[in-house]
This record gives C-alpha cells, sequence and structure tokens, in this order.
C-alpha cells in the first residue's frame, strides 16, 4: 500500500510538472497553428452540414448553398481512404449569409 501510495504521488508531480510547464509555454492572444492546416477563419461565418450523402461532391454542395451568398471556404470531410464522412463545413464571407442558409436550408435534401 505505501508502495503504490508513493507512485501515485510520484506520478502526480511529474504531471503537475508537465501542466506547469505546458502553461508557461501557452500565449492566448497567439494560438499556435492548426496541425491539419484547414481552418476557417471564423466561427461565426461557417455552417456545419451533417447527414450527406456519401455520394456528395464539394461541387454539389457549392452550387446547392452558393445561392445564400458567397462561400469562402468549403470542406468535405473525408476519412484517410479519401471517402466522404457524411457532414461538411460551409465558410461564408459574411455572417448573415450563413444565417440565411441556415434557415432556409434546414432539411433540405442535396442528392
Amino acid at each position: 500500500l505505501q508502495r503504490k501510495a508513493r507512485l501515485m504521488e510520484e506520478r502526480a508531480k511529474i504531471n503537475e510538472e508537465k501542466v506547469t510547464a505546458q502553461v508557461e509555454l501557452w500565449d492566448p492572444h497567439n494560438p499556435p497553428p492548426p496541425t491539419n492546416g484547414q481552418v476557417t477563419q471564423d466561427a461565426y461565418k461557417t455552417l456545419f452540414v451533417t447527414r450527406i450523402s456519401h455520394d456528395t461532391t464539394s461541387h454539389k454542395l457549392r452550387r446547392e448553398f452558393e445561392q445564400y451568398g458567397t462561400i469562402r471556404s468549403l470542406r468535405v470531410v473525408q476519412d484517410q481512404d479519401g471517402e466522404c464522412r457524411g457532414y461538411a463545413f460551409i465558410e461564408y464571407e459574411r455572417e448573415a449569409d450563413m444565417k440565411e442558409a441556415y434557415k432556409r436550408s434546414d432539411g433540405r435534401k442535396i442528392d
């Protein structure tokens, strides 16, 4: 029991040191760059589209959602094999365009 308690204390001390070191390095005003390089610029202008067919292409999505406003970026999420995972992120130039797309396209069938 004493050995187990000592090992737990040692692990807790090591973890606390790691956390302290990471907190000192972290700068909230200068976040690290994204690891995959594909992140939207503004979350308030980004529409999350779910339950799309695995046959849906980014061209089809762009054609359907461009009628609500200018699209800055569109990303259909794919697995490692390149197959569609069933959801996408559409970032608009204006927040009002994203809200319009959200209101009008809810429940819409694309394919």
